[in-house]
């Protein structure tokens, strides 16, 4: 080839190619500080699980009150899949899975449309939730509370729930939060049969007797500036003694609700029991959204806690159970300082087979970029850093040696035979392109098919074919 072909003087242009490489760092750079760390790979399986409890109930009863009226409306939203009912024991899950093409997060909002439409159908004590299914590899952090002997853990969880809850709600990447206790306070009575049945009276007496003391209805509203504030008339009973002396009509004359009764003041009931060294507590767990930073959300919830403490009732510390913040740095500095550790030894080998010329230098350089480089694409994609992307560019290392020094020998070669110094460049590298692409996508073919497997076998080896073929 002359000597001042095209190519070649493309090639002599020190400048440009120095824009070009300056470009691609500050891409790469600009990528790596905004890719975030992660365990596993990203879990955004579009199935969405739906629970409610109606104790008491037969799995006929469930079916008839719960389940026909829930799947009748999930049935109406689109891209659904299909539909899967468990029912038992006063519990029923139904699975409701979606094309693998939609998003999660709009079948969760289909859902929650359908189950608003279903509750005037539904029992009034039936609640159902809906939840993305396996967003446990979402839930970042979890904490107790030390609650002190003389604090009632009660009040304890409704100042978490009223305080704590939404403030993580709204800190930045959270898509959830569960709160856990021995739940709200209640005054329980406790109807004692043989003296209904010695005064002659029923329980339709006492239930009518309770609505009659219970005030509990709108009362219009208060315009203040340009806003409507609703009013609530509310008079509700606080204590056990206000109950017992409530009259109950009866044939003899009214008679005390205390001596029908028992009347004691607890925890209504819950699906859940949490306790701290033997004594109930109150807990909460974190779950964020997917393709936040799990280290950055753990922080946030930290903060948060740490901010509204002072608004929970004093001695009461927030103890922390499970962080996956804390894995995630573990493994990011595990692998990072493997796949530094592995970069740098192919580096060492080049230098002892081949010596400390600077096509060598230029070749173990190239070994760091092209893994920036990988990192940077994976991210345009998308993609964190996990184990399965971590191991699949710690496999890439020797991959790109092997090609590396296939080009440089090539490059020798000519140089040997008489080449100038960017001929021999060209002409090595047009002699070796052919064979070293075929070589290289004979590789990528291998890993490429990965990329077409679905379901949760997919959610793994995906991110692991892209790190590969990348």
């Amino acid at each position: 080839m002359p000597k001042d072909a095209p190519a070649s003087r493309i090639l002599r242009r020190r400048s440009l190619w120095l824009l070009v490489l300056g470009a691609v760092l500050l891409w790469t750079v600009n990528a790596i500080v905004h890719t975030p760390f992660e365990v596993l790979p990203q879990f955004d399986y579009p199935q969405i699980g739906i629970t409610a409890h109606l104790p008491g109930t037969t799995a006929a009863e469930l079916e008839h009150l719960v389940v026909n009226p829930l799947e009748s409306q999930i049935l109406t939203v689109p891209e659904l899949s299909s539909v899967r009912s468990i029912m038992g024991n006063g519990t029923i899950e139904i699975h409701a899975r979606f094309r693998q093409t939609s998003s999660v997060q709009t079948d969760l909002q289909a859902v929650n449309g359908a189950i608003d439409s279903a509750r005037a159908e539904l029992p009034s004590q039936v609640h159902p939730v809906a939840r993305i299914m396996g967003t446990a590899i979402n839930e970042v952090a979890d904490y107790t509370l030390q609650i002190p002997g003389d604090v009632a853990p009660a009040l304890v969880q409704r100042a978490v729930q009223a305080v704590v809850a939404p403030a993580l709600r709204a800190a930045p990447g959270v898509q959830s939060v569960d709160v856990f206790g021995p739940g709200d306070e209640a005054l329980w009575i406790q109807p004692n049969v043989d003296a209904m049945r010695r005064y002659g009276v029923g329980v339709e007496a006492i239930v009518g007797a309770l609505r009659a003391r219970i005030l509990l209805a709108p009362a219009g509203y208060l315009t203040l500036g340009h806003n409507d504030v609703l009013i609530e008339a509310r008079d509700l009973p606080t204590h056990v003694r206000q109950l017992d002396a409530l009259p109950v009509p009866a044939p003899q004359g009214p008679v005390p609700l205390g001596a029908l009764a028992h009347i004691v003041r607890a925890a209504t009931p819950t699906h859940s029991a949490v306790a701290l060294d033997g004594h109930p507590t109150v807990a909460l767990t974190v779950t964020k959204q997917p393709g936040a930073s799990t280290l950055e959300v753990t922080r946030a919830v930290r903060k948060t806690l740490d901010q509204t403490l002072p608004q929970l009732p004093r001695g009461v510390q927030w103890l922390q159970v499970y962080n996956q913040g804390f894995l995630v740095g573990i493994v990011a500095r595990d692998l990072g300082r493997d796949l530094l550790i592995g970069a740098l030894l192919a580096a060492l080998i080049l230098f002892w087979v081949l010596g400390a010329g600077r096509g060598v230098i230029v070749l173990a350089l190239s070994i760091p970029l092209s893994l920036a480089l990988a990192i940077a694409a994976l991210h345009a994609l998308g993609q964190d850093l996990n184990l399965m992307t971590f191991g699949a560019l710690t496999v890439a290392v020797g991959l790109l040696a092997d090609d590396a020094i296939v080009v440089l020998e090539s490059i020798y070669h000519q140089w040997e035979s008489g080449d100038t110094h960017w001929q021999g460049i060209w002409q090595g590298v047009k002699s070796i392109a052919v064979p070293d692409i075929t070589g290289t996508l004979t590789n990528v073919a291998i890993y490429l098919p990965l990329l077409f497997v679905g379901g949760v076998v997919g959610l793994f080896f995906v991110p692991f074919s892209l790190a590969m073929t990348l």
